[in-house]
């Protein structure tokens, strides 16, 4: 009978995915990106499988393959979207479409893999789940609710994702301050954009890194954690 357990190797590489969210860099930031995932293909197996994806509106990009250049050149093309004028409203916008983007992508790859895939969603910042006008008057077009948020963790489950949400390190701004008054009235939310990162990453299991273009940085980390998995 097979054993209960094996540390057996596997012919078959790993299943990585790199997802950018363009919409949240700003035009001439991407050199931290396109440095680290230069560093990241060079330390890749032959075997190992690398994709791209954008979000929100760009979708696949490059297909899952061992050809890790194609991810290389398809990167440089990328350039930032953001605007330079990003209100908490935009901002909840954006992150609700990112978000939704990011929990079809999931569904629409679950069961068609035999092993885990490792997610490394790569952006500038979201917002965390607000209100999008005072309490006392109806929600705004851009409110974010806690559900959104929830999906993705759903869908990271079924899709047996390893979710890695990634901010580069010359991007760890801190937003604006939390619009209550001591009476509680007037709320929205938070402007921060740490606090949607933090809020993906506890919704999918997922870990919180700080890019950067060494060998011993995010996406290091996230081969040398990918290099193995336990199945039960």
């Amino acid at each position: 009978p097979v054993p209960f357990g094996t540390n057996s190797e596997s012919d078959t590489g790993r299943a990585l995915v790199l997802i950018v969210e363009d919409d949240s860099f700003r035009a001439g930031r991407e050199a931290p990106l396109r440095e680290a995932v230069d560093e990241l293909i060079g330390r890749l197996s032959p075997g190992d499988r690398l994709s791209l994806v954008t979000m929100p509106y760009g979708g696949l990009k490059v297909p899952p393959t061992t050809d890790h250049s194609r991810v290389r050149t398809a990167l440089g093309r990328i350039v930032g979207q953001a605007s330079g004028r990003e209100t908490g409203s935009d901002l909840a916008c954006r992150t609700g479409r990112t978000l939704e983007s990011l929990a079809g992508y999931l569904d629409s790859s679950h069961g068609i893999r035999e092993t885990p895939v490792t997610i490394m969603f790569i952006t500038g910042g979201l917002a965390a789940p607000r209100r999008d006008a005072p309490v006392t008057m109806a929600p705004g077009m851009c409110e974010l609710r806690t559900e959104t948020f929830s999906q993705v963790g759903v869908s990271a489950g079924a899709a047996r994702a390893q979710v890695y949400v990634i901010q580069p390190g010359d991007m760890m701004d801190i937003g604006g301050v939390q619009r209550e008054n001591i009476a509680g009235s007037g709320f929205r939310g938070s402007d921060n954009p740490l606090e949607g990162i933090e809020h993906l990453a506890g919704v999918t299991g997922g870990t919180m890194l700080q890019l950067t273009g060494s060998a011993g940085g995010a996406l290091g980390r996230v081969l040398r954690e990918s290099s193995a998995y336990y199945l039960a």
